[in-house]
């Protein structure tokens, strides 16, 4: 289990994890802090590769993207002995901060309760296109350019209106 919020003593965002076997952070059902972040069913540097084709880093810009990417690594994984896939229903992003809690849905896949989770073949080239293309979209939506319709701007005037996005956001 993992579980985190704010610290009004020490003015930052702390989290705890609980296991029930032993493992890295202690004996089974003992609270330990937690200050590397938690993911489970581990991603290995080869699968990265697979869903980012390169390089990543986590900022509060690309947190959407980078945890809808992971989830989607990890709905991939192929079950081991035998087990089911583990990744499914929905990919919900809670933030806490000093002010609060919130949470979005940044992806829902088709599982139906009940049911055996089974995930679709990846095209990973395919699946960061379209992701890249839906960020471009955003990004002029975002800038006041109507998206609706076809668009044909310079490379010029598309760059200028991400990059005023970018500062918007």
């Amino acid at each position: 289990m993992f579980a985190a919020g704010w610290s009004d003593r020490r003015q930052e965002i702390v989290a705890f994890t609980v296991s029930s076997i032993e493992d890295a952070s202690g004996a089974p059902f003992t609270l330990a802090e937690n200050s590397n972040g938690y993911q489970s069913p581990g991603v290995t540097s080869a699968e990265n590769f697979q869903g980012f084709g390169g390089p990543f880093s986590v900022t509060p810009e690309t947190i959407d993207h980078v945890a809808e990417t992971i989830l989607e690594l990890q709905r991939q994984q192929r079950p081991e002995h035998g087990g089911a896939y583990s990744i499914g229903g929905l990919v919900e992003l809670v933030e806490v901060t000093r002010e609060g809690v919130s949470a979005k849905i940044l992806k829902r896949w088709p599982d139906q309760i009940g049911e055996l989770i089974q995930p679709s073949p990846m095209d990973w080239a395919a699946w960061r296109a379209r992701k890249k293309q839906k960020h471009t979209t955003s990004a002029l939506a975002a800038s006041g350019v109507q998206t609706g319709s076809v668009i044909k701007l310079s490379r010029h005037e598309r760059r200028a209106a991400e990059a005023n996005a970018r500062s918007k956001a």
